[in-house]
């Protein structure tokens, strides 16, 4: 422990601040911070660091590349998750025109009402699993808890906002379908996270 160094014979102690007058051993305290802080700098500049085997300085740079790559997909998420927010509150009529932009421009018409009678059930859980899906990946150490709730309580909330939507009505069918879309997109992305997490390890690699 640091003790209180004697005077020295052609320096007053009195006139010295009470740091300076600190020492360890022998050695002033002051001149062993500046020799510590002078090593440390230089063992930086060596880039001597290392985490399990990787240079500081290579962790560091994947944990930034990582996280750049999980802005981007959370970005891409939340814009998902507006899109069908949107597409759940529009009105009949402005679905209707969607449809009928889908089938001019796009060369595209939907023809799963005629097969199933309950295809709207269809498309709320495929919608529900792709954003359950693209949340728990962009969100891959949050609680899958956390996500889960958030599209559960989107649904209920949607559904019942489109008991004042014009020609839109909210149903428990519709609820249930949200709901178990949610949960059949958390176990897909719980069973293909441990590869999708390695490939990407794996491009950040060759990346960098």
């Amino acid at each position: 422990m640091p003790r209180q160094a004697r005077s020295h014979a052609n320096t007053p102690a009195g006139k010295r601040p009470w740091w300076r007058r600190l020492a360890w051993g022998k050695t002033p305290l002051n001149v062993i911070v500046r020799q510590a802080t002078a090593r440390l700098k230089k063992a930086m500049s060596l880039r001597r660091f290392y985490w399990g085997g990787v240079p500081l300085t290579d962790v560091v740079r994947h944990r930034v590349q990582q996280a750049q790559h999980l802005v981007w997909r959370q970005r891409l998420s939340l814009g998902l998750v507006a899109v069908s927010t949107l597409l759940l509150l529009l009105p009949a009529s402005a679905m209707a025109s969607v449809k009928t932009w889908l089938a001019v421009y796009l060369s595209w018409q939907p023809t799963i009402g005629v097969a199933f009678v309950h295809s709207d059930k269809l498309g709320h859980a495929a919608m529900f699993a792709v954003l359950a899906f693209a949340c728990r990946l962009s969100w891959p150490y949050t609680p899958m808890a956390r996500p889960a709730g958030a599209l559960v309580l989107m649904g209920v909330v949607t559904e019942a906002l489109q008991l004042w939507v014009p020609g839109r009505t909210g149903t428990w069918g519709d609820m249930a379908a949200d709901c178990a879309g949610v949960v059949l997109g958390m176990v897909v992305a719980w069973l293909l996270w441990p590869g999708a997490k390695n490939a990407l390890s794996m491009r950040m690699r060759a990346d960098s």
